[in-house]
């Protein structure tokens, strides 16, 4: 099982539901990690976890997730879990 770590931003609900969280990308630019957000879909299996999502906004969670290959080569992260809270070191 892959875990995706980090600071819950928010829960998006709508035509597209997904959680967001705080995260770092490496610019090439600059040529350092600088600070983004990443955007998790919500699946349909998971859907049911929406409150428990909502409740731990604002903490550093782990989300079980699957990736899966975009059509322009990117990676899309789905969720497959419910959130895991406590001590989390790694990002996924």
């Amino acid at each position: 099982m892959l875990l995706f770590t980090g600071e819950l931003l928010e829960v998006q609900k709508g035509e597209y539901n997904s959680l967001v969280f705080k995260s770092e990308k490496y610019d090439m630019g600059l040529k350092i990690k600088v600070p983004c957000s990443q955007s998790i879909g919500i699946s349909q299996e998971c859907m049911i976890f929406l409150s428990n999502y909502e409740k731990h906004v604002g903490q550093n969670v782990a989300v079980p997730v699957t990736p899966l290959k975009t059509k322009k080569g990117g990676i899309f992260l789905l969720t497959e879990g419910d959130v895991v809270v406590g001590e989390t070191k790694n990002k996924a």
